[in-house]
């Protein structure tokens, strides 16, 4: 048992830290977004689920999206245009932002399930 909680802490604790500072750059390039988009664009940036960081598309089902994700692929890649065409240096950094959060929070997930599992079946 001691062991999966040294394992459990370190990665968990790396997780919540990697998320915590991508949540606050994906905020400020947001913010930074909304001051410089005019107003009939700002709603490329609130456009999503409670205005938090999309999912991450994979380059080959951003050419061919299959039929039950493709609005939202398409809605995804006409806002990635919008802010590549404003600031391209601060559209890459939402961008990255917004990987390491799902992945980041996605590993905690996982962590957190095996840890679960294995504490049940012990």
């Amino acid at each position: 048992m001691i062991w999966l909680v040294i394992l459990y802490v370190p990665v968990m604790g790396a997780s919540v830290f990697i998320f915590v500072r991508a949540m606050y750059g994906f905020f400020n390039t947001k913010e930074y977004f909304w001051s410089i988009l005019p107003d009939c664009e700002k709603e490329c940036i609130n456009s999503f689920f409670n205005c938090g960081p999309r999912r991450p598309i994979p380059d080959y089902y951003k050419k061919h999206p299959p039929v039950w994700n493709r609005e939202y692929v398409d809605s995804l890649l006409k806002r990635n245009e919008i802010l590549l065409k404003y600031d391209k240096e601060k559209a890459e950094q939402l961008f990255l932002a917004e990987k390491q959060l799902y992945w980041s929070l996605s590993a905690g997930v996982l962590v957190t399930g095996i840890f679960a599992v294995c504490l049940i079946m012990r």
